[in-house]
């Protein structure tokens, strides 16, 4: 669409004015002359019409409207209406729990549990079962997700401390990092691009619609995918292709272990067809055993297709024997985020109107992308005359974690010009040197498949 612009009054004027001159024969004109008069106020009056139009013309479109108005241009947007994103949930904060000294003995507190922030009771539900062993007064870490949507659920570490409901034996909780994932409802900005991605994704099945419908995900048990990447296409796996998901804290592919199972397969070409009861599968594969009663035998071969849990099983001998009962060890799978999406794409066995939206032919891996810590960040500051140096460098501090942890999406690393600029835009810092990104005074360069994080306690400013 052309792109319409107003004209501006002294244009307008010197226009009209000069079209007068050529048809008549004043001359000696002044700026007090009635014509002259005349003419400024008409074209005032034009200008004002070319602003009016503009902006109506803008009102009606994603790129020109703001605010409720732009709110009614999404709710008309192709047939089904783009109202704007409520927020995201925060979640995160590798928690653990606490118990008396001198206790002993296993004790599981169980996956689902709330949790609640010190300050003004803002609950939290954990995503994992937590587990004490031995003599250990604390659980091992698991991450949390917020009940509400918003900023809100952001904290810091330690803010989240107090057991929702009294559990025998438990006596308190801390969260070891920063929560940072939670937004507020989306602003004009943001909406904007979303729709336009929309209108790129009207296909769901196409990469960028598979993007869209992903980046989109929001579940209140596990939080939101915040950035979603793809990884190096294979040009030797036709129709394979890798995606990997962050929900904003490096937690999103949570693993889970499933005990052993039993199916009698589908015989289909001299093959046995064998789906496990849960997916998608994870670091560890399940050992298959075929069973033709009283005698166990081992498949000679066995292929699996990771994301969907579908195994194929070659017995070895022709025609293949009938009557027996195929054993699934041991295996794990990816829950969270990383299987939610997983069945986004692909639908679920168990709910034959959920088909997903992949594209028939395509096999899509759904990733946690990997986080390997948190990175350390140091820097020598000038501070201006006055600074209270304490204060500001909680500031930076925030600002570097609100930068990196907001916007550094998956394979994307740190740059010292990116710390510069963060640091610099603080009008107490007149200067900034020495900068070293984990341990190294040059950029980092994040791997494909890597999420980059910091936290406030691994910044060092002197």
């Amino acid at each position: 669409m052309a792109q319409m612009i107003a004209r501006k009054s002294d244009e307008l004027f010197k226009r009209m004015f000069s079209s007068v001159l050529a048809r008549t024969r004043l001359s000696d004109i002044r700026d007090t002359d009635p014509t002259v008069q005349t003419l400024a106020a008409t074209a005032d009056e034009i200008a004002k019409s070319d602003r009016s139009a503009v902006i109506r013309r803008n009102e009606s479109s994603v790129d020109g409207a703001e605010g409720e108005i732009l709110d009614d241009v999404l709710a008309t947007f192709l047939p089904s209406g783009l109202p704007r994103g409520t927020g995201t949930y925060a979640a995160g904060g590798g928690l653990y729990f606490i118990r008396p000294m001198g206790s002993s003995g296993a004790l599981t507190v169980v996956k689902g549990t709330l949790v609640k922030r010190t300050r003004d009771g803002q609950l939290y539900r954990t995503l994992a079962d937590s587990a004490f062993t031995g003599t250990n007064t604390t659980s091992s870490v698991v991450p949390v997700v917020c009940t509400n949507k918003g900023t809100n659920g952001n904290c810091q570490i330690g803010e989240i401390t107090i057991v929702g409901s009294t559990i025998a034996g438990v006596s308190g909780c801390t969260n070891t990092t920063v929560i940072t994932s939670g937004t507020d409802t989306e602003s004009d900005q943001s909406a904007r691009d979303r729709a336009k991605l929309y209108i790129k994704a009207i296909s769901p099945c196409i990469p960028n619609g598979i993007l869209y419908q992903v980046l989109n995900h929001t579940s209140s048990t596990y939080g939101s995918v915040k950035f979603a990447s793809w990884g190096i296409y294979d040009p030797n796996k036709p129709g394979y292709a890798t995606l990997y998901i962050d929900d904003g804290n490096g937690t999103s592919g949570p693993i889970e272990t499933e005990s052993l199972e039993y199916d009698s397969g589908l015989l289909l070409d001299g093959k046995y067809i064998l789906w496990t009861k849960y997916r998608p599968i994870a670091t560890t594969l399940p050992a298959i055993t075929w069973i033709v009663s009283p005698t166990t035998y081992l498949p000679s071969k066995a292929t699996f297709v990771e994301p969907t849990g579908q195994i194929i099983v070659e017995i070895g001998s022709s025609p293949a024997p009938t009557g027996g009962v195929f054993t699934v060890g041991t295996y794990t799978t990816y829950s969270g985020l990383v299987g939610e999406v997983q069945n986004l794409i692909d639908g679920t066995l168990a709910d034959t109107t959920n088909q997903g939206f992949g594209g028939a032919g395509l096999v899509i891996r759904v990733l946690p992308a990997q986080f390997k810590g948190y990175l350390p960040i140091s820097a020598d500051i000038l501070w201006a005359t006055g600074a209270n140096v304490t204060a500001q460098t909680t500031v930076l501090k925030n600002a570097l974690v609100n930068y990196v942890n907001n916007t550094k999406g998956i394979g994307v690393g740190i740059t010292l010009a990116d710390v510069t600029a963060i640091l610099k835009a603080n009008p107490w810092v007149l200067n900034v040197t020495d900068i070293t990104i984990n341990s190294v005074a040059s950029d980092y360069n994040a791997a494909v498949n890597e999420v980059v994080r910091i936290q406030p306690t691994g910044i060092t400013l002197v």
